[in-house]
């Protein structure tokens, strides 16, 4: 009798299942002819081999000894569809054997006829066994192969070769089994624990004499599952549940159990398998996720995902109205800027709990992102989510304290309400609070506004206007105009401020404010200021070239806040005024005073390097924004405008004369230029000039005209009448003696007032000439304007009777941007007649008249 062996031994092939990385990795597996059994020898290799296969019949794992019988090394049965290893008479078998596994039936056995390589046939007795994972794909079916000896009749197998076969099928399950990451657990048809391996007992948390009684460890409902199997088991077939288990250290356990009936080779029922696993780490994994997934982590509210999710529930199920309301908090990224992020975090925080605390008991409390929540208070109108709204306004006035300090804040408060029955949807509730709360913010911040259906329309139409000026400015279908800035002393034009058009192929002329604004807000502001830029150094180029415009004349283009970044593009400007042929210094950059105090440091530098590289840059409406005089003398700028909306009162209000005439001062006494916007009327341009305002722009000269209509034949360069100017002095500097006493230094000030001397010159000259302050002092240019304003107090006249603007405890109440200027100045802001504001500040410009001395000046 013949034997075939390999190197390892017969007991070490027995016991070994070989994975397909294992095989990767192992040295290459013996040639076939080796392992191959030679017809009508006797197989002496071990008794049993190992095989196991997915329910859809691929090899997953295969012992060393079955490489040996079969003729097939590992590495080409591992992954090999287990069929192409059996004669076609096993085939049937085969299927039998998956279909019953798959169809919920635990274990069996069957007779299979092994393929060898070298095509003959080895039958062998198979016992089976289904091996549950945690999904079908994890589930395998093992098989415990008992060679028959070649020759031999089935019938006469001896009893003793089959129970050593059955023992060490036995042994094979149980080494499986205990090495199993799941608790195995067999019962029988009468409730009985036939078998449980070691990995019940630490799932369960007792000691291993217990687990002959698991139904008395489990819970009532497990036990009732599992009791009742033996009556309909097989009817019901597989079944798996997931538990809540005590644990015995107090803490609950998730647990999944699978149960899979069990039958005999004849179907007779046999029990129940029952896999069990600790799935607890599981679910608070995915609980841990689902909180991520839908809490914000900072303030522990729900986020944007599931805010969405309740406010949709709420518009699909409620049978009543629901309120929207978005909560955002006013100058938040001023306070986290100059506080720090910390400190912002933790006012988040506060906000959020004072949120919920004074919202409706129902209602959902979001952050929905940055600085911004979202209310929903469901069963609630539009009225009573105003009501809410207040008492949130309310609840933030008290200060928080954040590291011992007080944080105040304010909010903006957007509310809209959709009725019972509504189509509108969550998305759109929340786009509708939003607009409102815009709409808040920009009629002052820190109040309430209720969304109106205008609204609507006017962010449709400005998202509408934004598309269409994008693809305007890519096909370049904008225009520039142009309006000239007269010399008032000689009429000549000295420059031209170019202005963006745009005419829509279907809304006609679209105002400059209306796209404007868009612009700024949906972002296009940088692309439209490079735009206007390039076109208008190239156009003025050639304006001056072509003779339609003073050869020295400059070009003055408007700056956005947005422009005024590290992002602006010096090289772009450079390149386009060198071939241009536009020199930078005739290139003026005008910026508003609200766009520098944006972001104030930023923009400083910018100007600054905008003035090393040749530009001038000029202060755009000067007086309508922030009118911070510290930033007034550290800006690097060559240029004050004065706004128009100054200039058109000054023939009329006394306040906007004294307002007009305090900027012109303080231009001379820092030393930069006047321009001033908006001169319409004769009367206008001559009290100008007498206030000392060099240069203007307005209707009186022209509105703004192409760039075509100027090379077509209209010419700037012949100085432009408007009025007669009166006969201009030549300024020859008297000497009074110095026995003039107070009238005759407040007559020499005037003087050298009349004839445009700043401040600083006019106290010098009155210092070297010997002529005191009325207090006996040195004069200050200080002490010289409020000489000057006293006089112009004076000579304005008395105030109407009928005047509804008053003064209050330092503060002005009336026009905002002159009320401002004017209380800064001290000056009382009334409104005067006519002719008595004009006669005033000519007055004030004519020697000869009698002077009143002021009051100690002081």
């Amino acid at each position: 009798m013949a034997t075939a062996h390999h190197d390892g031994s017969p007991g070490d092939d027995e016991a070994s299942v070989r994975t397909r990385d294992e095989v990767d990795h192992a040295p290459p597996a013996p040639a076939t002819g080796d392992w191959a059994p030679v017809p009508g020898v006797r197989w002496d290799g071990p008794a049993t081999v190992l095989l196991s296969c997915s329910l859809s019949g691929t090899v997953l794992a295969a012992g060393a000894a079955f490489a040996a019988l079969s003729g097939h090394p590992c590495s080409e049965v591992l992954g090999a569809p287990m069929r192409t290893l059996l004669q076609p008479w096993s085939h049937a078998q085969l299927q039998h054997v998956l279909r019953a596994a798959r169809n919920g039936s635990a274990s069996g056995t069957t007779p299979l006829r092994i393929r060898h390589a070298d095509g003959s046939g080895l039958e062998v007795d198979t016992s089976w066994s289904v091996l549950t994972g945690a999904d079908a794909n994890a589930t395998q079916v093992v098989f415990v192969c008992s060679v028959v000896p070649e020759g031999a009749v089935r019938e006469d197998v001896s009893a003793w070769e089959r129970d050593r076969a059955v023992r060490a099928s036995e042994a094979r399950f149980r080494a499986i089994a205990e090495a199993s990451a799941e608790g195995i657990w067999v019962v029988s048809t009468a409730a009985e624990t036939l078998y449980a391996n070691t990995r019940v007992a630490a799932i369960l948390g007792v000691p291993a004499e217990q687990t002959g009684d698991l139904l008395a460890v489990l819970d009532p409902w497990a036990a009732a599952v599992v009791s009742d199997r033996p009556g309909n088991g097989s009817e019901r077939g597989a079944e798996r549940s997931e538990i809540a288990y005590p644990h015995p250290d107090g803490c609950e356990r998730r647990l999944l159990v699978s149960a899979t009936p069990l039958h005999a080779g004849d179907g007779t029922p046999e029990g129940s398998l029952v896999m069990i696993s600790d799935i607890t780490d599981v679910r608070r994994a995915e609980q841990e996720l689902r909180t991520v997934a839908l809490e914000d982590t900072l303030t522990q509210l729900p986020n944007r995902t599931l805010l969405f999710d309740r406010l949709t529930h709420a518009l699909t199920t409620a049978g009543h109205s629901t309120a929207v309301l978005l909560v955002d908090l006013d100058h938040f990224r001023m306070l986290n800027d100059s506080r720090g992020h910390d400190v912002g975090d933790q006012l988040l925080v506060g906000v959020g709990a004072r949120l919920r605390a004074a919202a409706l008991g129902n209602a959902t409390v979001a952050r929905f992102g940055g600085d911004e929540f979202v209310i929903v208070c469901e069963d609630a109108d539009e009225d009573q989510g105003q009501a809410v709204a207040r008492g949130l306004v309310e609840a933030l006035a008290e200060p928080f304290l954040i590291g011992g300090a007080a944080v105040h804040v304010a909010a903006s408060i957007g509310v809209t309400a959709a009725q019972a029955g509504s189509s509108c949807s969550a998305a759109d509730l929340v786009r509708q609070a939003d607009t409102a709360v815009h709409a808040a913010k920009g009629a002052g911040r820190a109040r309430v506004h209720v969304f109106e259906q205008t609204l609507g329309e006017d962010v449709e139409h400005r998202y509408a206007l934004s598309a269409d000026l994008r693809a305007a400015l890519a096909a370049e279908v904008l225009h520039l105009e142009y309006q000239p800035i007269v010399d008032l002393r000689t009429g000549a034009v000295v420059g031209m401020e170019a202005l963006a058009r745009w005419t829509h192929p279907e809304r006609g002329p679209v105002p400059p404010g209306s796209f404007v604004t868009v612009a700024e807000i949906t972002g296009l502001a940088p692309e439209l200021d490079r735009w206007v830029l390039r076109r208008a150094v190239f156009e003025m180029a050639a304006l001056r070239e072509a003779g339609a415009v003073p050869p020295d004349a400059y070009v003055a283009v408007n700056l956005s806040a947005a422009s005024l970044t590290d992002a602006f593009d010096f090289g772009d400007l450079l390149s386009w005024t060198r071939s241009s042929g536009l020199p930078p210094t005739q290139v003026v950059l005008e910026i508003t005073e609200t766009a520098i105090m944006q972001n104030a440091d930023a923009a400083v530098a910018l100007l600054r390097r905008l003035r090393e590289q040749g530009f001038r840059v000029a202060m755009d409406d000067f007086g309508t924004g922030y009118s911070s005089l510290a930033y007034l003398r550290d800006l690097p700028i060559s240029a004050l405008k004065i706004d128009r909306s100054f200039v058109a009162g000054i023939t009329e209000r006394r306040d906007a004369l004294a307002i007009v005439a305090s900027i012109v001062e303080l231009a001379r006494a820092v030393g930069v230029a006047v321009v001033a916007e908006g001169v319409e009327t004769p009367q206008q341009n001559a009290l100008l000039r007498r206030l000392g305002v060099v240069t203007a722009q307005g209707w009186l000269w022209s509105t703004a005209v192409p760039a075509s209509a100027l090379s077509s034949g209209r010419e700037w360069l012949n100085p432009i009448a408007t009025v007669t100017a009166p006969t201009s002095h030549a300024w020859t500097p008297s000497r009074p003696s110095r026995d003039a006493g107070v009238g005759g230094a407040l007559r020499r000030l005037l003087e050298l007032h009349q004839y445009g001397a700043p401040l600083a010159r006019i106290a010098a000259a009155l210092n070297a000439e010997g002529y005191p302050t009325p207090a006996g002092q040195r004069w200050e240019p200080s002490s010289v304007a409020r000489v000057i304003a006293h006089q112009i107090r004076r000579y304005a006249g008395p105030p109407d009777t009928g005047s509804t603007v008053r003064r209050s405890s330092g503060r002005v109440e009336g026009s905002h941007s002159a009320g401002r200027a004017a209380t800064a100045l001290d000056m009382s802001v009334v409104r005067p007649s006519h002719d008595t504001a004009v006669d005033g500040a000519l007055r004030l410009r004519s020697l000869g008249q009698g002077v009143e001395e002021p009051g100690r000046p002081g």
